[in-house]
């Protein structure tokens, strides 16, 4: 993969690497609102780490394909229930009961709705040794792994929660969904681990950046990606 460059992130902090940005993480320059293109996607040249992919890539399908797919045949079916109770059913044939429509209703909403607040949030996501990038598969943004606070996991599902310091254009977290592994029920996928190990990393670079030897600084913790294998424990 080609190596890239990581756009100028607008509100970054200046200060030390575990400082509370005051502004947007996205790529728009602070000068200008850009065209629709440069909105959408970053700017991408010569940069620090190839990017390599987090999510999986069943991302687009579960979220662009499955979901919709799933909501109109729940919609249709309910419909066709629906006009069955008016009488409209073929000749011989027994109207459907209201509690059939009723229990598909309300059953399959409920199901519909898990689907929806499993899928309908998940994002790309990249990284390289110093950002992660994140699309929602019309616009792309990058945020400092610095700017992570926090990588939980769902219990029984593997969707992972990236929680950061501060608010993107996103928000304040984000959903992904990692590549299937055979993880045994209620670990941890071992995508968390690296992205944990990751962060710290990134902290240690940026703190050696800011207090160079020689200038009298604490040394930054060292912490290896099998030390931190649950999420919550980032050093500040």
């Amino acid at each position: 993969m080609t190596s890239q460059t990581t756009p100028k992130v607008t509100g970054e902090s200046s200060g030390s690497a575990t400082d509370e940005p005051s502004g947007s993480l996205d790529h728009a320059a602070p000068n200008r609102r850009g065209t629709a293109s440069e909105r959408r996607t970053p700017a991408r040249s010569e940069g620090p780490g190839s990017l390599r992919t987090l999510s999986s890539p069943s991302t687009a399908l579960a979220k662009l394909v499955f979901l919709p797919l799933w909501t109109a045949t729940w919609l249709f079916g309910i419909v066709v229930l629906a006009i069955g109770t008016q009488g409209s059913a073929p000749t011989g044939a027994e109207p459907v009961p209201l509690v059939d429509v009723l229990i598909g209703l309300i059953g399959g909403g409920l199901v519909t709705a898990l689907v929806w607040w499993g899928f309908a949030p998940l994002k790309r996501v990249r990284m390289n040794d110093r950002e992660l990038w994140i699309s929602n598969f019309r616009r792309e943004i990058v945020v400092p792994l610095t700017e992570v606070a926090d990588v939980t996991q769902d219990s029984w599902n593997h969707l992972t929660t990236i929680t950061f310091r501060s608010d993107t254009p996103f928000g304040r977290s984000i959903r992904m969904m990692p590549p299937q592994r055979p993880v045994p029920y209620l670990e941890h996928h071992p995508m968390i681990g690296e992205i944990l190990a990751a962060v710290v990393e990134a902290r240690k670079r940026a703190r050696a950046d800011e207090d160079p030897p020689g200038r009298g600084g604490a040394p930054s913790p060292l912490v290896s990606g099998a030390s931190v294998p649950m999420a919550g424990i980032l050093p500040g």
